[in-house]
């Protein structure tokens, strides 16, 4: 979900802001102008309604990834380059999250992700420029590994794929393995009591096409899942990674 505002300088500058979770709902965010000493160069402010605050509040969300935008006047006010380093603060000045920022017309065009949100957890961060050392980097796994995804170098998501009619039963149904921190599979795989959950797949059991049903969620009458291709594979990112894969959901006749 994506809003835009436009307000006017000079204590607000105009701001985008996104968010990506599990559940419908959108944030207005601000970044105000300060005269704080130091390096914080602005705040990011969430401002929820009263609904979704209330929401909030029954439900913590972890690295919720926010965009927004910092205006020409505020990088031109700070003499922000394209390689500067910024990143959301606490209010030690300790960098939460970095930001990656892409220079565009406007001034500059920024993600991060919030590290938690809900609860009692803040509304407003701190924006600062400094030297901050790397928090963590995403980026795309070997060529061996298609589709995978690391972070700081460990393999964190691998992808399922390349179906096998001679191996049926582990291969029909394409998923994304997920691995923790000391690299232990988090997710199931396949096999066991219910050999069809094995990990993140997009698959349904009650599928209707040419007046004939499927169910891509148990398979049992041949169905597959298959990668065709990655319409967009994964970028070296300080903030996140994203993969887009385009499925091919196939009836037992193909």
């Amino acid at each position: 979900m994506l809003q835009r505002f436009s307000v006017r300088p000079p204590t607000i500058v105009r701001a985008i802001f996104s968010l990506v979770c599990t559940m419908p709902i959108a944030l207005s965010t601000t970044l105000r102008s300060q005269s704080v000493p130091g390096t914080v160069i602005g705040r990011l402010s969430l401002e929820p309604s009263p609904e979704i605050t209330a929401r909030l509040e029954a439900t913590a969300l972890a690295g919720v990834p926010v965009r927004f935008r910092i205006a020409r006047d505020v990088v031109d006010a700070h003499g922000l380059a394209s390689d500067s380093t910024l990143a959301i603060v606490d209010p030690h000045g300790e960098p939460l999250s970095l930001i990656e920022a892409h220079p565009d017309a406007r001034g500059l065009s920024c993600i991060a992700s919030l590290p938690v949100l809900g609860g009692s957890a803040p509304r407003s961060f701190d924006v600062a420029i400094g030297t901050f050392a790397r928090i963590a980097r995403c980026g795309p796994a070997t060529d061996a590994i298609p589709g995978g995804i690391t972070v700081d170098g460990r393999l964190r998501l691998r992808s399922e794929r390349g179906y096998d009619r001679d191996r049926r039963e582990e291969t029909w149904k394409a998923h994304d393995a997920v691995f923790g921190v000391d690299g232990e599979m988090l997710t199931k795989g396949a096999g066991g009591k219910f050999p069809h959950h094995r990990g993140i797949f997009a698959g349904w059991n009650k599928m209707t096409c040419g007046g004939k049903a499927y169910d891509f969620w148990h398979g049992r009458a041949g169905e597959t899942i298959e990668v065709v291709e990655d319409t967009e594979t994964p970028k070296p990112s300080c903030v996140a990674s994203r993969r887009v894969t385009e499925l091919a959901w196939k009836a037992a006749d193909g």
